[in-house]
């Protein structure tokens, strides 16, 4: 069984609150077998994912320009992404899919899938 760390660890230096800092926060996997997508979507696509999978990543190409919006279903508002920056999801280990919806056809995104 391979197992993976993501680290997360944010700092501001001048904020409305002065300085910040939130400790790293450290999420250890055991995974089976880490699965990389590489994929070209033009729609709503349900991107199917491993049973036991806890971290998903999404990440697309850095010089993107299309929207790229997190949905549960077709229809649903959901939550705008970074256009040109990975985002990590904790997801329960039950998902079995994330759905993405492109403003128009984004090629070679990556889905990491832990």
């Amino acid at each position: 069984m391979a197992t993976a760390s993501l680290v997360i660890k944010a700092e501001s230096t001048d904020g409305p609150e002065g300085a910040m800092h939130t400790a790293p926060g450290t999420v250890s996997v055991a995974t089976a077998k880490p699965l990389r997508q590489r994929m070209t979507i033009s729609a709503f696509t349900a991107v199917l994912i491993p049973a036991g999978t806890t971290v998903v990543i999404v990440i697309p190409p850095a010089a993107n320009t299309q929207t790229l919006t997190l949905k549960g279903v077709t229809g649903d508002t959901g939550i705008a992404l970074n256009k040109t920056k990975p985002t990590t999801l904790l997801v329960d280990a039950a998902v079995t899919s994330i759905g993405l919806t492109p403003g128009g056809a984004i090629t070679d995104l990556v889905v990491d899938s832990y």
